[in-house]
């Protein structure tokens, strides 16, 4: 038998935030997978709206324990300072349509938390974990709606077709 000091063995961080999903009937083995994942990759790209997901940039975001009650999924992160003060800033430009403008970035990720939202039938909530009130945001489905009905989206678009009348002439 391998004898194991006790110090030597890894202990497990604390964690730096919640993601919950309070909905009724909603327990962690009912949330796919590749939803957690979403909610993740959406999180950090709120948090760092710079990353280039395709070359493979780092997620500051890890899953270091499951809780039953109302599918709590507890996440340690890098920076995570940073991070839930960058996702605190865009949720409070959640319900404000002056600062519409501000969440460019975070309008991809937003229709996908959204998207998640509506299918569990449950908002997202981040949280610190242990903290009395320490929602840092929560994400409901109608959250991208009534983000995108404020915000001016501007960019490229190839209209294709024939020209019937050109200069007023008629034939």
């Amino acid at each position: 038998m391998l004898k194991v000091d006790r110090d030597v063995r890894a202990r497990k961080p604390q964690a730096d935030l919640e993601l919950c999903f309070p909905g009724e009937g909603v327990y962690p083995e009912r949330v796919p997978v590749r939803y957690l994942a979403d909610v993740i990759a959406a999180i950090h790209r709120i948090a760092v709206p710079d990353s280039d997901e395709e070359e493979g940039a780092a997620v500051l975001i890890r899953l270091i324990d499951v809780r039953r009650g109302s599918a709590v999924f507890r996440c340690v992160a890098q920076e995570s300072e940073t991070l839930l003060s960058r996702l605190r800033i865009v949720a409070e430009n959640l319900d404000n349509p002056e600062g519409a403008d501000a969440l460019g970035p975070a309008l991809g990720p937003l229709r996908r938390l959204s998207e998640i939202a509506a299918s569990l039938k449950s908002p997202v909530i981040v949280r610190r974990p242990g903290a009395v009130n320490g929602v840092v945001a929560r994400f409901e489905p109608d959250t991208y709606d009534s983000v995108s009905r404020n915000l001016l989206v501007s960019g490229e678009k190839a209209v294709s077709g024939n020209v019937q009348r050109v200069g007023g002439a008629t034939a």
